[in-house]
């Protein structure tokens, strides 16, 4: 049954009008001093999201010297780079960010509630807006002179209310079957190490399990698929999204179907995936070939909290710390005794989460389908 949404009395309203955007400056000197326990980035946020749940410690040694604009919690945080990865999110938290994310607030005696606000910027409307609106030659981005002239239609205040109840019940049920997944991830950690941590297993430096292939792809390039740094979630095991390599340029890395990417920068964002399809990938993806182990083996490794540990202050430079092959192979581990075991259990664990995926997209496909039904195209 289709669902008819009566729009007769709804008001053509423009975004600057109802949002505000909210700068105040915490010179890092002060932070502390002010209170500040928090800082998030743009990588803390995951594309199409509505409330955001990481965030890192402003003492983890790690915060950049340019994170200095306040946030409040229940801010709504806007990516202006990577508008196509359509990232803009409630703060769970009061804390400092970047000046490349925008903290956006209804304005004062606004027509629009909080609590609908932070749906109106998930629309793809909104979005195909916004992507239309970046500039600059070579680091595409938006503003805030640029998408406040956005226009939606804004239901009266009292349909205001019934509708954010309805979008933040199935954010709730999305939120619900994120939680679960983050549990077994945990889980399937937990395992891993307790396979690579007991028995006479031989203990082995990373670098002897996988063949770094050098190979770069020329452009125009042949393989048609282009995995960014974007692309990859921290966290993945597969990639769920990807671009068209007519638009690289320059050289990029090679990877085929079963070979194991490594983003080797801010190694602590952990950024690892196998190519489940032939693709080109970013420069500062490393190609992993697995040698001796099986791709979802080398994955777990690098994805486990003990590599994690190791790796995430090996990074070197300043604004962009990154690792190298050597860095990564330098590091020790103990070989599991049974891997087909081993394979069996991670097994398990990925029907899970696979079947954890298809909820996930059916929740989401649901909320997007309202959420693009009430905020469509204004002519």
């Amino acid at each position: 049954m289709e669902l008819k949404i009566d729009k007769s009395d709804w008001v053509r309203t423009r975004l600057g009008d109802v949002c505000t955007w909210y700068q105040r400056d915490i010179p890092n000197a002060i932070q502390e001093e002010c209170g500040i326990e928090f800082y998030v980035t743009a990588n803390h946020i995951d594309g199409g999201e509505v409330r955001f749940n990481r965030y890192d410690s402003l003492h983890d040694g790690k915060k950049g010297p340019t994170i200095t604009k306040h946030f409040e919690e229940g801010d709504l945080l806007l990516s202006t780079r990577s508008v196509a990865l359509r990232k803009a999110a409630i703060a769970p938290v009061s804390g400092v960010t970047g000046e490349k994310l925008l903290v956006l607030r209804t304005s004062l005696d606004s027509d629009l509630s909080p609590e609908l606000m932070p749906f109106v910027f998930q629309s793809d409307d909104f979005w195909n807006y916004a992507q239309n609106s970046v500039g600059g030659s070579v680091n595409k981005f938006t503003s805030w002179t640029k998408i406040r002239e956005y226009h939606f239609l804004l239901p009266p205040k009292d349909q205001q209310a019934e509708i954010a109840k309805l979008l933040w019940a199935l954010e709730e049920v999305r939120e619900l079957w994120l939680s679960l997944r983050r549990s077994i991830k945990v889980m399937m950690d937990v395992e891993f190490a307790e396979f690579t941590s007991r028995g006479d297993g031989e203990i082995v430096e990373l670098n002897s399990l996988f063949e770094l292939t050098k190979e770069k792809s020329k452009s125009p390039h042949s393989i048609k698929r282009y995995v960014g740094l974007e692309h990859i979630e921290p966290g993945a095991f597969s990639i769920s999204s990807w671009g068209s390599s007519s638009s690289v340029k320059g050289d990029a890395t090679i990877l085929f179907a079963g070979d194991v990417g490594y983003s080797k920068l801010r190694p602590y964002l952990d950024k690892a995936f196998i190519a489940d399809f032939d693709c080109v990938a970013s420069t500062e993806v490393l190609n992993l070939k697995p040698i001796g182990v099986a791709s979802r083996t080398l994955l777990q490794i690098l994805h486990s909290s003990q590599f994690l540990k190791f790796i995430s202050d090996k990074g070197y430079g300043t604004k962009m710390p990154r690792v190298n092959e050597k860095i990564i192979g330098s590091y020790k581990l103990r070989l599991p005794t049974d891997e087909d075991a081993l394979l069996r259990r991670l097994d398990c664990y990925q029907n899970a989460l696979s079947e954890i995926a298809t909820s996930l997209r059916s929740s989401y496909d649901l909320s997007s389908s309202l959420t693009n039904r009430l905020f469509n195209h204004v002519q």
